[in-house]
């Protein structure tokens, strides 16, 4: 038996907040967003995230060591992924949470952005 509840809506950031703090398995069944920003807050707040293949994910989570990753509507991979999360010791599931943060802290942080942009640009040889 898994317990999960069902919070309805979250009428603000400190009830977001609440939720992700009580989780240990953040979701994503979003098959084609740019985003999801979400996913970067679940793993802010160290949590394993699942998520498929969209948006930032893939800039985000190394398989197996930040979360897991699914190929875009494989549906048997998202649920071995699930199965193995759930099957996660506390000690595993803490590693992925904390590798989880620095991961997105490091994607987020302005500097290592405006370098990337930066790259780009020169990249372009305009």
């Amino acid at each position: 038996d898994i317990p999960i509840l069902n919070v309805g809506y979250l009428k603000n950031d400190h009830e977001l907040l609440n939720a992700y703090q009580a989780s240990d398995i953040f979701l994503n069944t979003s098959i084609d967003d740019i985003g999801p920003y979400m996913l970067a807050e679940a793993m802010l707040c160290e949590l394993v995230v699942i998520s498929y293949n969209v948006g930032i994910a893939k800039d985000l989570i190394s398989n197996q060591e930040s979360g897991f990753i699914c190929k875009n509507i494989d549906f048997k991979e998202y649920y071995d992924n699930l199965i193995k999360a759930i099957s996660l010791s506390e000690i595993k599931r803490n590693k992925i949470g904390i590798k989880a943060r620095n991961k997105a802290e490091s994607f987020h942080n302005w500097e290592n952005s405006f370098n990337k942009y930066l790259d780009i640009f020169n990249s372009a040889n305009i």
